[in-house]
């Protein structure tokens, strides 16, 4: 039996390794604490933000790019 001129075994096998993938992807993120590790970082970055806005004067304060963490 084909589908899309593949073999549905095929098929079949690129979807488990996909699923697979994710999965492993989700616990290795979970192992490293890459999302906790993450979501300190941005709370650092919120917190020299307003650091930096509560020492400076409306005049003399500099602005930074925006920096995004995707």
């Amino acid at each position: 039996m084909e589908l899309l001129g593949l073999p549905v075994k095929y098929i079949l096998l690129i979807c488990g390794a996909a699923v697979a993938w994710l999965l492993l992807r989700e616990f290795n993120c979970w192992y490293w604490k890459i999302n906790d590790r993450l979501a300190l970082l941005e709370e650092i970055v919120a917190r020299l933000e307003r650091l930096e806005n509560e020492r400076q004067p409306q005049a003399e304060r500099q602005t930074f790019p925006e920096i995004t963490i995707d």
